[in-house]
């Protein structure tokens, strides 16, 4: 008789920091009998709510019926406190026992890529996300990680820095195409104007919070398909 095979699941993909707000909404308004989309009210995308939902699923903090389980109540009450480091560290230890039997310590970032591959589901980009919850979870909690594990760890893509405009060491005129004559000096020509999508882009901070990010991506898709 063949063993079962391991059933693999997907851990949390959304962002830590949404996930902190949540818990900053419960300790300030209480903990409900369940925990649903009109709990989560406009505080987050449908989208965002949906990852935030299964998350706290995959966490055990809510069980099947979305109700709270005996781990959400400390991690809510001692929120915003060292205590909460704790508590927090109880309930990653009971989620993802594959990582913690891997010596997170001193684990290289191949070792712990290899693992957490092998031991949970999603695509590429999915597993990129929830590996970034994961270890911003842990850092939270204090849970001592290797500094190699840390030191690639892919963050998100940032805006490229604008290439400053170099003007030919000689003042030689220019009347062509590329400059004109004004003077005996050299006048560069005018740049490029760029697409309302690029300025938008550059505009983008990891430091935005997921709404913020949502909604200015949401107008990025808007002008490249205007521009189309």
């Amino acid at each position: 008789m063949s063993e079962a095979p391991e059933i693999k699941v997907t851990p949390p993909y959304t962002s830590f920091p949404s996930f902190k707000t949540l818990l900053s909404k419960l300790k300030e308004h209480g903990i409900p009998a369940r925990i649903d989309r009109s709990v989560l009210g406009n505080s987050f995308s449908n989208a965002v709510g949906s990852q935030i939902l299964t998350c706290l699923k995959f966490l055990g903090l809510t069980d099947d019926d979305n109700q709270p389980t005996k781990l959400l109540k400390p991690l809510v009450d001692e929120y915003g406190t060292e205590d909460w480091k704790s508590s927090l560290r109880i309930v990653l230890e009971q989620s993802y026992p594959s990582l913690f039997a891997l010596n997170l310590e001193n684990a290289s970032a191949s070792q712990f890529n290899e693992r957490f591959r092998s031991a949970y589901n999603g695509t590429d980009d999915v597993q990129r996300k929830s590996m970034t919850f994961f270890l911003s979870a842990a850092k939270d909690a204090d849970v001592k990680l290797s500094p190699y594990i840390m030191k690639n760890k892919k963050p998100r893509s940032s805006p490229a820095k604008r290439r400053a405009v170099r003007t030919p060491k000689n003042n030689t005129p220019n009347n062509g195409a590329n400059g004109e004559n004004n003077g005996g000096n050299y006048v560069p020509p005018a740049q490029t104007q760029k697409m309302p999508s690029e300025i938008l882009l550059g505009l983008f901070d990891t430091k935005m919070d997921q709404k913020e990010q949502d909604a200015l991506w949401l107008l990025i898709k808007h002008f490249k398909t205007k521009s189309q």
